[in-house]
């Protein structure tokens, strides 16, 4: 196992078996550092029928380039954007969607849920458009509104009980409200579900019914997130997430960590790894009183771009996030990259320049931080002049130092 694995892995078991903090890990860096490629082999590692820390994990992609393997099974679940059921066609995106609202029925998973719902503002309910064009559905024709293939040559009444079927003859037309669904009758709809009626996924908000398709793509990948956690929510689980900030505006990114922290608040024994090129979510992740180590990935390689043989390679620097102060300085820091306007390198002129003057024996080495500043991506002339003037003061300063008589 690489040294990253390794670090990697003490969070994952700590959250896991002890369920201790840090909850979340977040890997950080530039397009071609080896972000989803780490995510994978992260997965194929706690896969393997050896590892017995981890009970179930979930990838969770919004992309189509993550690296995860879709067909790998074992304890891993994919919950990306390349298969048929999560995203290719409207059909099978409602079922899904429907079906993992629905799960929220189940003994357990109604807290989850109703946290999701308070947490989002919006409540779910499942259409059927068969139904609505009928006027008489009853108790023993339900089968006709199924794909026959899922009954395998039984019919609906071995599937669903009878007081399951009278209860569908009389909510299917109108739609079902999940929150409002007992115990007992969540089962009979999760049946139902299972034999893949045409079904529209769709969301009450602000007292408006609106489609799951019709979202944002933002909101459509919040949603589904949240869905796929909790889901699937169990004790010692991983949960992977590849690139959560697609389509996501500025205020959800800001808020995506806390959403997280909002939604998995009555989870134990979990972790969860998120590969991020987002800096204003990891930046807000600080605020978190649980949060929450970050691993910073450094480019190898020629291309700069990572391969499976490279991963083991892998430079990394692992900090904790209270050692990011602000979205600019993660920027600053992460990414080597400034602003326009930024103050972020005013603040760290300054901070070098006092800690060469407080520190003598160091300013050589403060020096050099502020030449190495001036390899920063996309800094102004003016903030280049500024650090040429600092180096200048600091070795006058240092001149000054040797003149003196000892």
């Amino acid at each position: 196992m690489s040294d990253l694995l390794e670090s990697l892995s003490k969070n994952i078991e700590n959250s896991i078996n002890n369920n201790k903090p840090p909850f979340t890990t977040y890997i950080i860096g530039n397009n071609g550092t080896g972000k989803s490629r780490l995510l994978a082999k992260v997965c194929e590692h706690y896969n393997s029928p050896e590892q017995t820390e981890v009970k179930s994990i979930l990838c969770i992609s919004n992309s189509i380039t993550d690296k995860f393997d879709f067909l790998a099974g074992g304890k891993s679940k994919y919950l990306g954007a390349r298969s048929v059921n999560n995203a290719i066609f409207w059909s099978s995106l409602d079922r899904e969607i429907a079906k993992q609202a629905s799960s929220g029925i189940k003994p357990g998973k109604r807290k989850y849920f109703e946290r999701l719902e308070k947490a989002l503002g919006i409540e779910f309910i499942i259409k059927f458009p068969d139904a609505e064009k009928r006027k008489n559905i009853t108790r023993d024709n339900l089968g006709s509104l199924v794909d026959g293939r899922k009954l395998k040559g039984s019919k609906i009444t071995d599937k669903i009980s009878l007081a399951g079927r009278k209860w569908l003859t009389n909510v299917l037309p109108t739609g079902i409200e999940i929150n409002k669904v007992t115990i007992d009758r969540g089962k009979d709809l999760l049946a139902f579900l299972s034999l893949n009626p045409e079904v529209r996924a769709m969301v009450k908000k602000n007292g408006i019914c609106i489609r799951f398709q019709d979202l944002s793509s933002g909101e459509q990948n919040r949603i589904s997130t949240a869905l796929k956690i909790l889901a699937n929510a169990e004790e010692k689980l991983l949960i992977l997430i590849d690139e959560p900030e697609i389509s996501l505006h500025v205020q959800w990114q800001a808020e995506f960590h806390k959403f997280l922290e909002e939604i998995t608040e009555n989870l134990k024994n979990y972790h969860i790894l998120i590969a991020t090129h987002s800096p204003i979510i990891v930046s807000e992740a600080t605020k978190g009183k649980k949060s929450d180590a970050i691993v910073i990935l450094d480019p190898i390689g020629e291309s700069g771009r990572v391969s499976d043989e490279e991963i083991s390679k892998l430079k990394y620097e692992a900090t904790s996030a209270n050692k990011i102060q602000s979205f600019e300085d993660s920027i600053l820091s992460i990414f080597r990259t400034a602003t326009y306007n930024t103050t972020s390198i005013d603040i760290k002129i300054a901070k070098i320049m006092l800690e060469a003057s407080d520190q003598t024996e160091l300013i050589d080495n403060k020096i050099e931080e502020l030449k190495m500043l001036k390899n920063v991506k996309n800094i102004p002339s003016a903030k280049e002049k500024t650090i040429d003037e600092a180096i200048h003061l600091i070795e006058k300063h240092l001149s000054q130092l040797e003149s003196k008589p000892q």
